[in-house]
């Protein structure tokens, strides 16, 4: 794994050639073109990644990973055949910034607090489901399961938070970014529209202010409120109540809750809440008992990088 430290501040590129961002390498590899491709062509082979002009990738997954315990990597196995797409070899993956974090919070015993922490509600217990997988079952988690099926979602292109937080008093999902933004929107409004608006039985009437073009296509919040449809629907089948946690970087999203207040019906049952990746480090560092793998995190999280920008400027993931 290398850090912000461990890279070139401004990366040396051409138009023919780039070279290995790690700092002090001068390998040279032949520019990528048009999408990232982890070709022998653009590996370094002193430093084990593939690179671009703008960012890199692991040769292995593990690589970009902070805990490889047997129980980990066995766990991560278990997930792997259920997770939709995968790419935590990358620097910019998403993916491994919230299994890097989450992974530590579960096994130290401090989901439940922090979880309390960013609802601003009492939680008991918690039970982590990455990435719709029921690791017990071995399974697409069920109430996921069923909720999908009550909105008639198409295969291959399910809904798939990147965590539920499963806890007696509340279904807590969680949508992470890391430099990407909020915005999508649907490849066929008139299918998706015929699907989330109308499934689950007139669901959509119940839990959203505006209409499905004002919120999906104009507003560009399609992913947001596949996750708003799905979880209000799995919880309120299970006498729950939900909250959809949109998870980002500092400065980041800024208006999003006030977009959820005005198009989603938000109730003593439901809510919304923007937390971020700094206040997680800040929840860490605040702790009485900071642990080793404690700091760890922190560390991973103060020189977390996110590329090059295209004056080939090294961007830091997360504010200082």
């Amino acid at each position: 794994m290398y850090g912000f430290e461990q890279l070139k501040p401004q990366l040396v590129a051409d138009a023919d050639e780039t070279t290995c961002p790690v700092r002090d390498c001068s390998v040279r590899r032949p520019k990528q073109r048009k999408r990232f491709l982890p070709h022998d062509a653009f590996k370094c082979p002193l430093h084990g990644i593939y690179f671009s002009d703008s960012t890199f990738e692991h040769v292995s997954a593990h690589d970009n990973l902070l805990w490889h315990s047997a129980e980990d990597l066995a766990l991560l196995e278990t997930l792997r055949p259920l997770k939709r797409e995968s790419r935590m070899a990358r620097e910019r993956s998403e993916d491994a910034v919230t299994w890097n974090v989450f992974r530590h919070l579960e096994r130290s015993g401090r989901l439940p607090a922090w979880a309390a922490s960013a609802i601003r509600q009492p939680v008991s217990t918690a039970t982590a489901h990455y990435w719709s997988c029921d690791r017990e079952r071995r399974s697409v988690w069920a109430p996921l399961a069923h909720a999908r099926a009550d909105f008639g979602e198409l295969p291959k292109r399910e809904t798939e938070p990147d965590l539920v937080i499963e806890a007696p008093e509340v279904d807590i999902w969680l949508e992470a970014k890391v430099g990407a933004s909020n915005k999508t929107k649907p490849s066929e409004p008139v299918g998706a529209e015929a699907r989330y608006a109308a499934g689950a039985d007139g669901w959509y009437s119940s839990v959203c202010r505006s209409p499905f073009a004002t919120i999906a296509v104009a507003g560009e919040r399609y992913e947001l409120l596949r996750h708003w449809l799905l979880g209000s629907r799995a919880a309120q089948q299970r006498g729950k109540r939900f909250v959809l946690v949109n998870l980002v970087r500092e400065g980041d999203a800024e208006d999003i809750e006030d977009f959820a207040a005005r198009h989603f019906k938000l109730s003593a049952d439901r809510a919304f809440v923007r937390v971020t990746w700094e206040s997680i480090r800040g929840f860490l560092r605040g702790s009485k008992d900071c642990s080793a793998d404690d700091l760890r995190l922190i560390q991973y999280l103060d020189e977390k990088s996110l590329g090059y920008d295209r004056a080939g400027r090294l961007l830091r993931a997360f504010s200082p």
